[in-house]
């Protein structure tokens, strides 16, 4: 299983460079940017990390498919390849809430923008041209890049619900999703086969990547440091038959998703327990960790993108591939 390192574009991107190379010494094999229209601009974090790193995969966990055309995400992806030698690796999905609540960019199929913009972004990336009669959501008239990326950039999904996960299967080299609870992986491995099966493919040619909130400490401390972060996990926008898949109690929950569309973080923090903490996130020592990633390991994930919350330093960074290194060397 690869062991990567999530991050937030929250702070001057020569300050983000200095994670990437963090992120390279301390052994992880993969780094992924959020992607946020309100934070440091992806291309320009995307740049400088490439250029300060030597080996690690860098990646977008995720863009949106809708405030980006494809055919710019093309552009992107291919110079970025060019620059890093093929160290890249686009993660693709609808967006998260602001796109539509700050930015008022909406679609009536995030699911069908998002196949769209896949099937767009491996033409131009392979070197075709997309025809007008194409596209519905994205126009585009006989568009084609000048240059090709020197090797195959990889192509990761974002999704939770079982539609995304079949189209990940179907047609991406990931799927980058959220939840430990082994009903629910065990769906995300059923679905991605569905839709290799529909592509005539194997499953396995699609990883399953899996978003995790970490934290280092005694179990009760660390539990402590993750609820804030779990709350836009745990009562988000994903589709509500998803709840019992979680392990959780879908009234709970429902009260969490309520507060937070209410604007009341104060009140959906007060209603995150230690379950729904669990649910998304590993909070404990060391040993406990490695563990942890070993069993979902065995239930089907080929990687962890495991994140420190906003405000990562590099010690923490450090500090995280010490506690480990028999699983991210």
């Amino acid at each position: 299983m690869k062991v990567g390192l999530a991050l937030y574009c929250d702070r001057p991107s020569l300050e983000l460079a200095d994670l990437a190379v963090a992120a390279e010494e301390a052994g992880f094999a993969e780094m992924w940017w959020a992607d946020h229209y309100n934070a440091r601009e992806l291309a320009t974090v995307l740049t400088l990390s490439v250029i300060r790193t030597s080996r690690i995969r860098i990646g977008t966990g995720v863009t949106s498919v809708l405030l980006r055309h494809p055919a710019v995400l093309a552009s992107l992806y291919a110079s970025l390849a060019e620059l890093s030698d093929g160290r890249v690796i686009a993660g693709l999905g609808p967006g998260g809430w602001e796109v539509s609540a700050e930015l008022n960019v909406t679609t009536s199929s995030p699911l069908g923008a998002t196949r769209e913009a896949t099937v767009m972004l491996q033409q131009l990336l392979s070197g075709g041209v997309v025809e007008a009669s194409q596209g519905r959501h994205f126009p585009a008239h006989k568009a084609a890049l000048r240059f090709s990326p020197p090797v195959r950039v990889p192509i990761y999904l974002a999704g939770r619900g079982p539609r995304m996960l079949e189209l990940a299967g179907e047609l991406a080299d990931g799927v980058i999703t959220h939840g430990l609870a082994p009903s629910y992986l065990s769906l995300v491995r059923e679905r991605r086969q569905v839709g290799a099966e529909r592509a005539g493919r194997a499953a396995e040619s699609c990883e399953i990547a899996l978003w995790v909130e970490v934290a280092l400490g005694e179990r009760p401390q660390a539990l402590a440091r993750l609820r804030l972060r779990s709350v836009l996990m745990v009562g988000g926008g994903y589709d509500e038959g998803l709840i019992p898949k979680y392990g959780l109690d879908p009234e709970q929950v429902m009260k969490v998703r309520m507060a937070v569309r209410a604007g009341d973080p104060a009140g959906a923090i007060s209603l995150i327990t230690d379950e729904m903490v669990e649910a998304f996130n590993l909070g404990g020592p060391a040993d406990w960790l490695v563990e942890k990633l070993k069993n979902l390991e065995e239930l089907g994930v080929d990687s962890v993108m495991l994140s420190l919350g906003e405000g990562a330093k590099t010690s923490e960074i450090e500090e995280l591939g010490r506690a480990l290194k028999e699983v991210v060397s």
